[in-house]
């Protein structure tokens, strides 16, 4: 399951453990669409405080898919550009995704190690082979 919290701390770890080891399933990702979704948060914003709430956002969230074992993910909180807005706003994004690689690194130090988690994950739920 992919859980999809309001906020990060609407998520109890030991509790979602518990819930998922009794039932016999995994969680395989935590999303951050909530940050666009209900608050309105976006890593393109073009307001410097509204683009560091939404980059603090999403950091919970990392924080929280890790003490879970898994990924976040970030999908609708990349932001959408207006027109003419399309290189600043690109560049904004890239710049925190660089910085939330960085934050979430001290979970998984490199790539091939979110694969292979990725990977022991899908063999787990008969879904491919290591």
């Amino acid at each position: 399951v992919e859980i999809f919290p309001p906020d990060a701390q609407a998520i109890d770890v030991a509790a979602v453990k518990r819930m998922t080891t009794d039932a016999g399933i995994g969680v395989a990702a935590v999303g951050t669409g909530a940050g666009f979704v209900i608050h309105k948060l976006t890593l393109i914003d073009a307001d410097a405080a509204a683009r560091r709430k939404a980059v603090d956002f999403v950091k919970r969230i990392i924080d929280v898919a890790a003490a879970l074992g898994v990924s976040a993910i970030i999908g609708s909180m990349q932001g959408r550009h207006e027109d003419g807005e399309r290189d600043p706003a690109l560049g904004r994004l890239s710049e925190w995704l660089q910085h939330l690689g960085q934050h979430a690194a001290q979970y998984h130090p490199s790539p091939r190690a979110a694969v292979r988690r990725q990977h022991q994950l899908q063999a787990g739920c008969g879904h491919g082979r290591e």
